[in-house]
């Protein structure tokens, strides 16, 4: 399928396009993550995924953290592409990442026992809403000190779900490094001129980057 035909096929079915949403905003980024691009950062994802099977617990067979992981990956990517695309993330998707995401942690615990399985859950959840908390106080007080929507209720979701897979530990370092990454695309689109100050560009695929980094590797910052 080709990228103007996945482009159509997500506007008419899980993307209602608004009018004053405005292509052109993406384009640095849709440049930098072609269809080339993203296909091979996906794969090469992939392999790591089944490789390195981050979700692997005490007694679980492997093939439940294999998918636990893939299924991650494959939310991501879809976000992360209309994103991308779009400037815009379907509150819809990340709300079904949050639903497999508690459901998969909370039964992961069941392998170990049921204190385990309760834990699990807590952290979890707490780590959803904290993190949703956190991220539309961020977007308020950016509106409030700069007269703009610098995150979307988008972001807050995606940044939701992956508090539902990686806990409150993990969804902070998540935040963390797309914090950081974003403000580096920032600062070198600023100094080459691709961007101007307070220009809009997709936060999604760092936060992408942070949760699926953080999963995969087990990034900590803190």
């Amino acid at each position: 399928m080709g990228a103007k035909h996945l482009n159509h096929l997500l506007s008419k079915t899980i993307l209602p396009i608004e009018e004053d949403v405005s292509i052109y905003k993406s384009l640095i980024l849709s440049k930098i993550f072609s269809p080339s691009i993203t296909g091979a950062v996906i794969l090469s994802q992939c392999v790591f995924a089944i490789v390195i099977h981050p979700y692997e617990l005490e007694n679980q067979p492997r093939i439940i953290g294999d998918a636990a992981a893939l299924t991650l990956l494959l939310l991501l990517s879809v976000l992360s592409v209309i994103d991308i695309y779009h400037m815009k993330i379907p509150t819809k998707v990340s709300k079904l990442g949050i639903i497999i995401g508690l459901s998969y942690i909370s039964l992961s615990g069941l392998y170990i026992n049921i204190e385990t399985c309760f834990n699990f859950f807590v952290d979890s959840f707490l780590a959803l809403i904290i993190s949703f908390i956190f991220m539309r106080s961020i977007s308020l007080i950016a509106k409030v000190i700069y007269k703009k929507n610098l995150l979307g209720v988008g972001d807050a979701y995606l940044a939701s779900m992956g508090g539902a897979w990686l806990g409150v530990n993990g969804i902070n370092n998540a935040i963390s490094l797309a914090f950081i990454s974003g403000s580096v695309f920032s600062l070198l689109g600023r100094f080459t001129g691709r961007l101007k100050y307070l220009d809009f560009f997709p936060f999604g695929p760092f936060l992408a980057l942070g949760i699926w980094g953080v999963c995969l590797f087990e990034l900590s910052l803190w």
